[in-house]
């Protein structure tokens, strides 16, 4: 009697044993339950990126400016909003919500050569790198 009753203990440990390990070692679930729990954004993880540096002011060239919003994970955060200004040029959008990936996307261009220098805001949280565009003559 004693010997089945330790037998279905000791079942019944395996059994959580293997379950929660594999839990843990398993990259399919985990995942889901971190970025759940983890909306805030981390300035300092925010993303930024340009896809010209350098266009022609002819006001059909232009830059797209990617900014990604993401915790301190690493992982992306959607409805954060963005918000972006340039001393020179202009802009598609000045200010959008990023998507479900924590992306966003804005067009510059602009007929006046000269530098445009960005501030973005995530947030109202200035993202502290500086950003700039350079827009020059066919």
């Amino acid at each position: 009697m004693f010997d089945k009753k330790f037998n279905i203990i000791i079942g019944v440990f395996l059994l959580l044993f293997i379950s929660i390990s594999y839990l843990s070692l398993s990259n399919s679930r985990l995942p889901i339950f971190t970025q759940a729990s983890n909306k805030e954004v981390d300035i300092n993880k925010t993303v930024v990126i340009i896809s010209k540096l350098e266009a022609l002011a002819d006001s059909n060239d232009q830059s797209v400016i990617t900014v990604f919003t993401r915790n301190s994970q690493s992982v992306g955060i959607e409805n954060q909003r963005v918000d972006i200004s340039t001393s020179l040029g202009t802009l598609s959008n000045s200010t959008m919500l990023s998507d479900n990936y924590g992306k966003t996307e804005f067009q510059i261009t602009s007929d006046i050569t000269g530098t445009a220098e960005l501030s973005i805001l995530v947030n109202n949280q200035p993202v502290l790198s500086q950003y700039s565009i350079k827009f020059v003559s066919n």
